[in-house]
């Protein structure tokens, strides 16, 4: 739409009409200017009880007011001699001066702004107040629940096009709505910030509607309040209720009328109720997708491009990007943002704003959600306490059982140990959930208590369920708790895992069948972690996997037994004695560094694959789903021991192997191979040893002046323990090292000027 001062007289005799056609709900074409007793009239709109005369003008003066007063007096003595009832108006482009105002009035004539004309459609200001006083999705007191936060209560976020990895502002992302008229896509996990992110490019557009009532109406919907709603009017008249708005068909009106700007908070909220129906079937699962959404591809269609919508959801819900375009009815133009972590800086601002100065330790997540919960719960303090040397996920381990123990020592009833047992069993039970994190109602904290203890949960028992550490009653749902932080519920899980192994004869809970989602990289860590501090063989892993299969119908159990044996800091071999895994899922599989033999997988859902140069020993994938394949290029690079398997994306500079075959100096390749090892598999620390694994001689050499040169740039620290020493990197230095990664080292990195002097 043009600004104000943009309009001339027809431009704006043509927005006024359009403008009339919603204010009385007329159809296309009615509303046009007619002759009436000798006079043209700019607009003339005709109701069921009333005939609307308007006038329009972006004259500013008196005497332009007198003539189209004389022109609507005869046009109504005119109408009113044939017995309608007629009420005259005068539209101005500008706010009416006063003496304009006065002598209309005198007149008996109704005149007004554009501005307030529009208002007839929609209240706007006092929508944009009562949406503003609602829950934005989870953004919410990490204590408490509540969804009344401070106005300012935004630290920025890294927001940055996954394509392009130009970062965006707030602002920047206004502007691609309301100027390019772009669709902008939100992507995140849980706990990153994404309804916190809607929250504050609602109140930049509310402050731009405030100060120019041309700019679009900003128009938030939680999707998740309208699951199984596939009409937008429907959509629209539930969300006046919601946040307390009187003119609930005023919305749908705006909407027709092109005055909205829409921003669609959690497309992945709106599956759960589908989401049990043959979840181990990609088909039938991108099929629950694709209808769950189907009001995002209508608001889309009705959109027709008046202003950008905005769209927000969890990072890997779609199995493949061409997944997601299709659903969400995405055109190419489309702008894709991921949410990153807090760069230190952004950390360190948001938690003095919490009253908190410390600085945190580096194994610890930047995430809002999860850095809100600890200052809200005072738990800071066990964070700091914690000894990072010995690897993430060793620190993870100490930090579950510190605050479990704390929680101990309030309750008194119940040991440090015992509250980490119900916190695992809880991290399990939201394997069921869709999107993994929860919601956990009272039933649940019940039967977890009941589970571990072996008693039923009386009063104070049941005030201790309600403050679990990890648990926040963010969620949606009433009486709802979700798990605050992606990184912990993995590390449960992992511990869980690794009490599973240790005895795979006790049936997990809930039924493995039902389970939803695997572990992450370091739940796999820690669960590897633990079982070698219990002197637990990797084949012990493998029984234990043949146990989740045929004894409990578990194959998401399975992997995860599997798989978390192939992360021991052991480097031990993973035999797995001919086990073969059906509809379970994974993570991910690196064939690069793991060995691993006699395994199968079929029918199983793998998100990242990664291929060395060595074939592992009788492994095949047969009619898997896997969302991306790391080490070759198109399908026929593919090894004949996966077979009949959908890839969604092939990416084939990304293994060491691939590194050492490019242009870059040697030295800078062995660089790669050294950042990839540290960085790029989260969740674990690594051997020094393994920093020479798949090097040739020639290579190998420069390990120990790249390793010095990695050390004293600040990108990892080297720990001496008994069985050799190992290095842990340094997450702050993630995105530059992503960067040199994806470059091959051809950027202007100090750390690549260093390494190519090396002789």
């Amino acid at each position: 739409m043009p600004q104000l001062t943009s309009f001339d007289g027809r431009e704006f005799e043509e927005l006024v009409r359009q403008t009339a056609r919603w204010v009385w709900s007329l159809p296309p074409g009615e509303g046009a200017s007619q002759f009436v007793g000798g006079y043209e009239i700019d607009c003339v709109c005709r109701t069921e009880d009333v005939i609307h005369l308007i006038e329009c003008t972006v004259d500013r003066t008196l005497k332009k007011v007198r003539q189209d007063t004389d022109s609507l007096k005869a046009a109504k003595i005119s109408l009113e001699k044939q017995g309608y009832t007629v009420r005259p108006w005068i539209v101005t482009l500008h706010e009416p001066s006063p003496d304009q105002r006065t002598f209309a009035h005198n007149q008996k004539i109704t005149m007004l702004s554009i501005e307030q004309f529009r208002n007839r459609i929609l209240k706007a200001p006092d929508y944009i107040n009562s949406r503003w006083n609602y829950r934005f999705g989870s953004a919410a007191d990490p204590m408490t629940g509540a969804a009344k936060l401070p106005e300012d209560e935004y630290v920025s976020l890294p927001l940055r096009d996954i394509n392009t990895g130009v970062e965006y502002s707030i602002q920047d992302i206004s502007d691609l709505l309301v100027q390019k008229k772009l669709t902008v896509v939100l992507l995140g996990p849980f706990g990153a910030g994404k309804s916190l992110t809607v929250r504050e490019i609602f109140r930049n557009l509310r402050l731009m509607y405030f100060k120019d009532s041309q700019q679009p109406v900003p128009l938030a919907l939680n999707l998740r309040d309208h699951w199984g709603q596939e009409d937008t009017d429907e959509v629209l008249r539930r969300h006046s209720a919601r946040v307390g708005f009187a003119g609930r068909d005023e919305l749908v009106r705006a909407w027709n009328a092109g005055l909205l700007l829409v921003m669609l908070d959690g497309f992945d909220e709106l599956a759960s109720q589908a989401w049990r129906i043959a979840p181990a079937d990609p088909t039938n699962v991108q099929r629950i997708r694709y209808e769950a959404v189907k009001i995002v591809r209508a608001f889309q269609k009705e959109n027709k491009g008046r202003f950008g919508i905005l769209v927000t959801g969890r990072d890997h819900y779609f199995d493949r990007e061409e997944e997601m375009d299709r659903t969400l009815a995405l055109s190419p133009d489309t702008v894709k943002i991921e949410i990153a972590e807090f760069t230190e800086e952004q950390a360190q601002k948001y938690l003095i704003r919490k009253g908190i100065k410390q600085i945190l330790p580096d194994w610890l997540p930047r995430k809002p959600l999860l850095l809100g919960y600890l200052a809200a719960r005072d738990l800071l303090k066990e964070v700091l306490q914690i000894d990072g040397a010995k690897g993430v996920a060793k620190a993870w381990d100490i930090f579950l059982d510190k605050i479990c123990e704390r929680e101990a020592g309030i309750s008194h009833d119940i040991e440090g140990r015992s509250v980490r047992r119900l916190l695992e069993v809880l991290a399990t039970e939201a394997r069921v959930s869709h999107g993994g994190a929860g919601p956990l109602f009272d039933s649940s904290l019940s039967a977890a208590y009941t589970r571990v203890t072996g008693s039923e949960p009386l009063e104070e028992a049941r005030t201790l369920l309600q403050r679990l550490p990890g648990l926040t009653a963010r969620d949606q749902q009433e009486g709802g708790r979700s798990f605050v932080d992606p990184e912990m519920l993995d590390a449960l899980r992992g511990s869980a895992v690794a009490r599973f192994i240790m005895d795979p004869y006790a049936a997990p809970a809930p039924e493995g069948r039902l389970w939803n989602h695997s572990l992450g990289e370091l739940g796999y860590s820690l669960c590897g972690m633990l079982t070698a501090e219990w002197n637990l063989s990797a084949s012990v892993h493998c029984t234990a996997a043949r146990e989740a299969i045929s004894r409990w119908d578990a194959p998401i159990l399975a992997l995860d037994c599997v798989l978390s044996a192939v992360h021991r800091t052991d480097d031990e071999p993973v035999d797995c004695n001919g086990i073969v895994v059906k509809e379970g899922q994974a993570e991910t599989l690196d064939f690069e560094h793991a060995s691993v033999s006699n395994l199968e997988l079929q029918w199983c859902h793998v998100k990242t694959l990664i291929l060395g140069d060595a074939q592992p020993e009788n492994v095949r994938l047969y009619n898997c789903m896997i969302e991306r394949i790391v080490g070759v290029s198109d399908k026929k690079g593919l090894p004949p021991w996966i077979a009949e398997c959908e890839i969604g994306k092939y990416d084939s500079l990304q293994t060491n192997a691939a590194i050492m075959r490019s242009n870059s100096p040697l030295q800078v390749r062995v660089l790669l191979t050294i950042l990839r090892k540290l960085f790029l598999q989260k969740g674990r620390a690594r051997k020094e040893s393994a920093m020479y694994r798949g090097l040739e001689p020639n290579a190998a050499k420069f390990v120990p002046q790249i390793m010095d040169l990695v050390r004293r740039s600040g990108f990892a620290e080297r720990i001496s323990l008994a069985n050799g020493a190992i290095w842990h990197p340094h997450r702050n230095c993630q995105a530059r090292v992503q960067e040199i990664v994806s470059t091959l080292g051809m950027n202007d990195d100090p750390l690549v000027r260093q390494a190519w002097n090396l002789r």
